[in-house]
């Protein structure tokens, strides 16, 4: 025979009251056995505030025995009555609920909520505990129900883990916690477990290899030390997410000196792809205010925080809410810009949360009518009329979900100053309620006013803690967020991108905002397309990325700048290297709107001009805003344009006239015969600057154009403006267009020629050589029977295919050096100076001379590694020759070149400041692919020097200097935004190997050094043995030399190839 629980029903004359009393006095019992910790007494009346027992050392600690005659379910009516009363009491902590029925699943949900809602712990005792404990007590039953026991059934489960759900700390909405079904590595959750219990017992849970770690932390459960009693309970841990995980998960727990027991779940762990941002000031600020509102000092009750908008200041929020979770209530509220309904609605939620703590989330939109009018009424019944004005405070409850009286509470706030006196009840919570209030800035002037006057009543009347965010000022918060530090910002990026290098990180950081939701938007990005890029590759995908950011979704936050602030950016940032602040001063732009765009990074000064803080801002500002910004640009050219002699030395005017044409889209010349000729007389004196944006202005009107009205001229055109790309280091761009010639004009036209001659100078460049001799022969064949036709030498067609042919036989020559075939390369270049000096005088003479210099720099280049000697003085005949000449560029560059041959052949390391001085030239011409490679001739040269003193090259500063190298190279890189490839990749690899081995960071020093052997495997033995021999000694450096052609080099050294041409 089991448990006769309708007994007592019968023993009281089926008289539900006496029976109910005859329950409590079992129950008491009960409560004195397994909780007399609390010593109980009965309360006089089941009225007394829904408690049928208190603890008589704590009022806090409330019982409420409910008897069913027939074991059936609680109901909501059953508890949420005792639930309501003690959180309106707002000091208990401990509520019990004693039934002989059981509890159905949606009501342990509801009481779960109701915990996490309203800070008390419920314990439910159910059936199945009173029974354990009365076939342990046969006396008890005995005296209560009058009849003996028979103990045949006892129960055999002392205690069990029945469930475990897991809880994100913070959700997205901000404040209800959210059940996961899905987890993050290397993220904290909750896990709650429900533990049902017929004894007092400590468990353990056993630290076995969970994909997950415990953590023990205040407010939570010690997992090692769980001290359990009788009754269905939850208790919560902090767990950790260690690594990805997809499957069945068994934990295993202990109870005393019992073998141990286990509760399976399924979980899924998987990557978390966030930015891990480093952010050193919201850390020290959030220590600081999670210890002043741990405090219970009642005269820090408001706190204020400060910053721009996207400085991080609502992500600290949640922080502070993830952290007091476990110990208090708290809630978030969010405003809206000024007008939206949905801040009256804040306000109404914001008075509720201040009198009843977190049930205000009983009352939105989405709940049931029937569960609203039920929490109404419960509320009704037990509030103090003497504490407010009822009818005002169930008003504001409907503003909470109802838009219509949310907006006539907000006019009651906001025109009655009594108002708030009569909604604002009078409590002391003994743990401090807080409310967390984010972007107050947003609210007008009344609103915001309102607000105030609701948290003063609060502070005055109330125990809740105000944690407020907006813009304000530095000086008007207590807390103010500036941004991301420079260490804040490597730090992040490391975090990352850990195949990065710190040399890479140095550099590269510069680019990025300080701006946190800035920083995180292009984090995200280069996450999604650079992650897995290697640092010898990540600089060229970096710079690609750049350039092609108007195709990207980049910049989430959508560059928040009200229109005069736009129209000022898209002008700047039309500009890639810039605008001189004077021309901005004139076009209306203040200095005040400079100093706050350079202090949200859009901006920054560089040699008198202002410019874009990053390309990849730039390009992704442009995409989204220049259509919108038409119309002041345009005014704003106008206005340069109207006065182009003021300007002409502050700006390249071409350019200007360039944007004009592109933003207005009109036609002011005519492409087929007037652009052309201003092109050709561009080339023909090196005017390349010029001819470029006069082939950006052809460009933009060609692209109007079918390809199939397009006549050899427009092909003309275009293959200038890919010389002119091509000279201002634009090379992929260039390239594109001579394919694009190549592949869209018959084959044997001029410029089908012109352009394939071009294109064996990038493979040339690329050192795909292999199968070029061939295609190179047939081609000058084509060439030489068009010069052997030429009627008209002062035709510009005559310049055209003489300048081909000398392009196609010059990189004939240096490929025949590069295969190490010095003979056929020396055959070559005396045949082409016998044609030259047999082309009839004429217009063009001059270029023609010109290009005799060019010819006699290259000779120079490629005999050099053979005869030092001669290629002295072949330098010096090109140097006289290039020197009255119009091509500025190659003339500083033949004078480098021979002060290079003089440091490496010579040792005359003096001419280091030669070449350092001609390299700064290059700079101011903005010839950024020759200003490198003189950056890396002068390094290297320094670098051999070095080495030749012991003193220097076996001292530990020789490795920061190394690693200062590295980084200026990979700024100058990053800075001009330089693609580098071909030959440039090969030198470049060169060095950074050469710099790693001396740091000793050889696995980077390794991807370089293969990489350069796979570069050169079509070029000559001079070539690979260099590769080969560093690549194979690279671990045992401790000399640095320059190569030759006859090799036999030391173990010991790295050699460098001095052909930086």
């Amino acid at each position: 025979m089991g448990i006769n629980w309708t007994k007592l029903y019968e023993l009281s004359n089926e008289n539900n009251k006496i029976s109910g009393s005859k329950f409590e006095k079992l129950v008491l019992d009960y409560l004195n056995q397994y909780y007399k910790e609390y010593d109980w007494k009965s309360t006089k009346s089941s009225w007394d505030n829904n408690r049928d027992f208190i603890s008589l050392i704590l009022e806090n600690i409330w019982a409420e025995a409910k008897y069913k005659k027939d074991c059936t379910a609680l109901k909501k009516s059953d508890i949420d009555p005792t639930m309501m009363s003690g959180f309106l009491n707002g000091k208990t902590e401990i509520i019990f609920f004693l039934t002989n029925g059981y509890l159905p699943d949606t009501l342990l949900k509801r009481i779960k909520q109701a915990e996490r809602m309203h800070f008390f712990r419920v314990i439910c005792i159910t059936k199945v505990q009173l029974e354990y404990w009365l076939y342990l007590h046969p006396d008890i039953y005995e005296t209560h129900f009058q009849e003996k026991l028979d103990s045949a059934n006892q129960y055999l489960s002392a205690a069990l883990i029945t469930e475990i759900e897991i809880l994100d700390l913070v959700n997205s909405n901000n404040n209800l916690i959210a059940l996961k079904q899905e987890l993050y590595a290397q993220h904290f959750y909750v896990f709650v477990v429900t533990i049902e219990a017929n004894i007092s017992a400590e468990i353990a849970i056993l630290d076995d290899t969970y994909p997950f770690s415990f953590i023990n932390s205040p407010g939570y459960e010690n997992y090692e030390c769980i001290r359990i009693k009788p009754g269905i309970q939850q208790f919560k841990f902090l767990v950790y997410t260690k690594n990805c995980y997809d499957g069945a998960v068994e934990v295993r727990y202990k109870m005393n000196d019992e073998m141990p027991l286990s509760y399976a779940f399924t979980l899924n762990i998987c990557s978390d792809n966030e930015v891990k941002l480093m952010y050193s000031q919201q850390l020290v600020y959030k220590e600081r205010i999670i210890r002043i509102l741990s405090d219970k000092n009642p005269n820090e009750r408001l706190l204020t925080l400060g910053g721009d908008s996207g400085f991080g200041k609502t992500f600290l929020l949640r922080d502070v809410m993830r952290h007091f979770y476990a110990t208090r209530q708290i809630m978030y509220f969010n405003f809206y810009p000024q007008g939206d309904y949905r801040n009256a609605i804040e306000m109404c939620r914001l008075i509720i949360y201040i009198n009843f703590g977190e049930v205000v989330n009983y009352f939105k939109k989405e709940t049931s009518t029937d569960t609203k009018d039920y929490y109404k009424g419960l509320l009704k019944e037990r509030l103090d009329p003497k504490n407010g004005d009822l009818n005002l405070i169930l008003e504001i409850i409907d503003g909470c979900y109802d838009e219509i009286h949310a907006q006539n509470v907000k006019r009651n706030i906001m025109s009655n100053r009594q108002f708030i006196n009569k909604v604002i009840l009078h409590r002391t919570d003994s743990v401090a309620h807080l409310a967390l209030l984010d972007n107050t800035e947003r609210l007008c002037t009344p609103e915001y006013d309102a607000v105030k006057s609701i948290i003063e009543h609060s502070i005055r009347f109330n125990s809740t803690r105000f944690l407020i965010s907006s813009k304000g000022r530095e000086n008007d918060c207590d807390f103010y967020l500036s941004g991301l530090t420079s260490g804040d910002i490597k730090n992040s990026l490391s975090n990352n991108f850990t195949n990065w290098t710190s040399s890479f990180i140095d550099v590269v950081y510069k680019e990025m905002p300080c701006c946190p939701a800035s920083f995180i938007d292009v984090v995200e990005v280069l996450k999604y397309y650079l992650d897995q890029e290697d640092n010898i590759d990540v600089i060229a995908k970096y710079i690609h990325l750049s350039d092609n950011a108007g195709n990207i979704t980049l910049y989430k936050s959508n560059f928040t700048f009200d229109k005069r602030y736009l129209e000022t950016l898209s002008f700047i940032y039309l500009f890639e290297n810039g605008v001189p602040r004077e021309i901005l001063y004139d076009i209306g732009v203040l200095e005040e709107q400079l100093d706050n765009l350079k202090k949200a990074q859009c901006i920054k000064y560089s040699a008198g001009n202002v410019k874009a803080y990053s390309k990849l801002y730039r390009n992704a500002f442009l995409k989204e805003n220049l259509h919108i910004c038409t119309d002041y640009i345009v005014c704003c050219l106008n206005k340069i344009v109207d006065n182009a002699t003021n300007y002409e030395k502050l700006i390249f005017l071409p350019e200007i006239y360039t944007k004009y044409i592109e933003v207005t889209q009109k036609s002011v010349i005519n492409i087929s015969t007037d652009l052309l000729k201003y092109m050709r007389t561009c080339s023909y004196v090196c005017d390349y600057r010029n001819m470029y944006n006069y082939g950006k202005i052809a460009y933009y009107f060609l692209n109007q154009k079918e390809a199939v009205e397009w006549s050899e001229s427009d092909y003309m055109i275009l293959f200038y403006y890919g010389i002119s790309l091509l000279h201002c280091d634009r090379k992929r761009g260039a390239i594109e267009i001579f394919r694009k010639i190549k592949n869209s004009t018959p084959i044997g036209s001029n410029v089908n020629s012109m352009a394939s001659c071009e294109l064996y100078n990038n493979l040339y460049s690329l050192f795909q050589i292999d199968q070029l001799e061939g295609e190179i022969l047939i081609t000058l064949t084509e060439l030489e029977r068009k010069i052997n036709c030429l009627k008209d030498e002062t035709d510009y067609l005559a310049l055209d295919i003489r300048i081909a042919y000398s392009t196609c036989m010059n990189r004939y020559m240096m490929i025949l050096f590069m295969q190490d075939r010095i003979l056929d390369a020396t055959g070559i270049f005396e045949r082409y100076i016998k044609y030259n000096n047999n082309i009839p005088i004429s217009l063009y003479s001059y270029k023609y001379n010109s290009m005799i210099g060019e010819w006699l720099l290259d000779y120079a280049r490629g005999i050099s590694y053979v005869c030092p000697l001669c290629a002295e003085i072949y330098y010096k005949r090109s140097i006289k020759l290039l020197e009255n000449g119009k091509n500025e560029k190659r003339y500083i560059l033949a004078k480098m070149d021979f002060a290079f041959l003089q440091c490496v052949y010579f040792e005359k390391f003096d001419e280091i400041e030669t070449i350092h001085n001609l390299t700064i030239d290059l700079q101011r011409e903005n010839y950024i692919n020759e200003y490198f490679r003189g950056f890396l001739r002068e390094n290297l040269c320094k670098l051999v020097q070095y080495f030749k003193n012991p003193g220097i090259a076996n001292s530990k500063g020789i490795k920061a200097i190394a690693q200062k190298m590295k980084e200026e190279a990979l700024s100058i890189e990053l800075d001009s935004m330089l693609y580098i490839s071909g030959r440039l990749a090969y030198q470049t690899g060169m060095y950074f190997s050469a710099l790693d081995t001396i740091i000793q960071d050889f696995v980077e020093a390794k991807k370089y050094l293969e990489r350069n052997l796979d570069m050169v495997s079509e070029a000559g033995g001079s070539f690979t043995n260099i590769a080969l021999h560093n690549l194979k000694y690279y671990k045992q450096i401790q000399n640095i030399e320059w190569g030759n052609m006859e090799g036999g080099y030391s173990p010991h050294s790295f050699i460098l190839d001095p052909r930086i041409w």
